[in-house]
């Protein structure tokens, strides 16, 4: 496996020159969820300049023995597999980082791309700088389809919470997938997404603790599950793979700030993220709860499925709205929403998909909030002459 990533990386290096060119720049209407913990500021204020790496892991080991078989900021004992990297060996300043670097290492014009349809146009736009040859892999209410996956080099999944329809994959489809990977020889790219935000269910194991072959490539960040302030994130990989993504990254920015990434160690190895992890999914599970009321109590006709956890709701309005043209409308009455389309490679028209992102708006606010924008759509309705299902009212 570790050769495999090698080899792909050298033909990648041999391809040539990299063709810059421009790439759509998707508008986030809303920030990384974050409920801020008192404590926090005081471990930035402690002995910022005290700790080393190994404070990181020794946090990392602890979550270990607890029980996780995570990986991420608790990955699955890399000390014990000699091919993986330990997840210290490699933190980069921003979470697109996580993209961008691999791909600069491992993909080049004659890569084929495996991508979710929908997908997390992130990843994207990252992968698009190498103008590799996309492969659209399609996505249902269980997550990835594996049964006919097609021909890839590498394939980016998001299994616990797939970006964007919130869909997990089940340990049934994630072993069939890393048997997929010895049967047609690619290598995966698994960024868990928001996996420590589950509110119910089992949690489910991360590729990258299942993996056996070391094919898997795990990536994220803690933007979303500690601060978005905090521009840190991680890449679980063979070593020979990091070393090079490390040369890659001196190129562009020599380190990470060590100030941050000494407080989070510290903030990690004290316990606090679990707390703080704990206090944001209550929060979260109330806003999902009062998003999914006002869905159905303000917009009967439009379809969604209350995700297990995660920050968003994945909706799918009648046939004749695009959510992009509701968006505008729904921005006149106060309300934000993500129109779907930029989730797509190939986005239908009209485009009836769009995200509800809950990370930066208090539970009390959210019914008004649906209030209006089903009043946005009454406005697009008329516009359009189509009649709507009555509702509720009050």
């Amino acid at each position: 496996a570790c050769a495999a990533f090698a080899d792909r990386s050298a033909h990648a290096r041999q391809a040539g020159a990299v063709a810059r060119g421009s790439v759509p720049v998707h508008l986030r209407h809303a920030r990384p969820a974050a409920v801020p913990d008192r404590r926090f500021p005081r471990v930035l204020r402690a002995q910022p300049g005290a700790l080393a790496t190994a404070a990181l892991d020794a946090g990392f080991r602890d979550r270990r023995r607890a029980g996780s078989d995570r990986a991420g900021p608790h990955p699955a004992a890399p000390e014990a597999r000699p091919v993986r990297a330990a997840v210290g060996d490699h933190r980069h300043a921003r979470p697109q980082h996580a993209y961008y670097l691999p791909a600069e290492a491992l993909l080049d014009e004659s890569t084929r791309v495996g991508l979710e349809e929908p997908g997390h146009p992130h990843a994207r736009n990252s992968f698009a700088l190498r103008k590799p040859k996309w492969v659209e892999v399609a996505v249902d209410d269980d997550g990835l389809v594996v049964d006919a996956l097609p021909a890839v080099d590498y394939l980016f999944v998001t299994p616990s919470h797939q970006s964007p329809t919130t869909a997990t994959l089940s340990l049934e489809r994630r072993q069939w997938l890393l048997r997929k990977v010895e049967l047609q020889d690619f290598v995966i790219i698994e960024d868990d997404y928001e996996a420590e935000n589950l509110y119910e269910g089992q949690p489910m194991p991360a590729l990258k603790s299942l993996d056996k072959t070391g094919r898997v490539l795990y990536v994220g960040s803690v933007s979303k599950s500690v601060s978005p302030a905090l521009r840190l994130g991680y890449i679980v990989a063979p070593r020979a793979l990091i070393k090079e993504l490390r040369a890659i990254r001196h190129a562009m920015v020599r380190h990470p700030s060590a100030f941050l990434q000494h407080a989070y160690a510290l903030f990690l190895s004290l316990g606090h993220h679990e707390s703080h992890a704990r206090r944001v999914n209550q929060v979260m599970q109330a806003r999902l709860a009062a998003a999914g009321q006002a869905l159905r109590e303000f917009l009967p006709d439009f379809e969604f499925t209350m995700p297990q956890g995660g920050a968003s709701i994945w909706v799918r309005a009648p046939q004749w709205v695009d959510a992009g043209e509701l968006a505008l409308i729904a921005r006149n009455h106060g309300v934000l929403i993500e129109a779907g389309d930029v989730f797509f490679a190939k986005p239908p028209y009209p485009c009836p998909f769009f995200r509800l992102r809950l990370s930066s708006i208090a539970a009390l606010q959210i019914p008004a909030g649906v209030r209006a924008l089903a009043l946005a759509v009454d406005e697009l309705a008329q516009a359009r002459g189509e009649q709507r299902a009555p509702r509720l009212t009050h």
